[in-house]
């Protein structure tokens, strides 16, 4: 069951309450810093399981993600794998992430990673059912699917 999220600004802080994945609170101000754009330093608990990820964890995960990475091939293939990961094994968080921070990341970026997967044994039937099947309402939902349906026509 999918309880309402909450949102909450506290004053100058930037601090954000995340109700769906267990109250955690964010810093923005600290995930914020430009150290994170392209450093796998930046997800250390993404390391080990990516399975049951908070949409915090997702979204710390999301901030890596940069146009000042497309010279970097390897952090670019391995997060883009981590990427399809992530919306395969966590469609809701990914979806409530999005909806949350897109403004807080280079969006355009993701989208692009999601159009482009790098990795031949995605599976991205897999994935688009996954998100087209969430109960979650994102305002972002029919975009990525039209990317990922772009990217499975591709494969054809």
């Amino acid at each position: 069951m999918i309880r309402r999220l909450i949102f909450i600004g506290i004053l100058t802080k930037g601090l954000f309450l995340d109700s769906l994945s267990g109250y955690s609170l964010i810093d923005k101000t600290i995930i914020n810093k430009d150290s994170c754009k392209c450093n796998y330093n930046c997800w250390p608990d993404l390391k080990d399981s990516i399975n049951g990820l908070s949409t915090t964890q997702i979204y710390r995960f999301l901030k890596t993600i940069s146009m000042d990475c497309e010279n970097n091939a390897e952090f670019s293939e391995c997060c883009n794998d981590r990427l399809f990961k992530i919306m395969e094994l966590n469609p809701d968080n990914f979806l409530i992430a999005i909806d949350i921070y897109n403004k807080d990341l280079e969006f355009g970026e993701i989208l692009k990673q999601i159009k482009r997967p790098v990795n031949d044994g995605i599976n991205l039937k897999g994935i688009y059912t996954k998100i087209q099947e969430s109960k979650v309402k994102s305002g972002f939902k029919d975009q990525i699917l039209m990317l990922i349906k772009y990217s499975i026509d591709l494969d054809k």
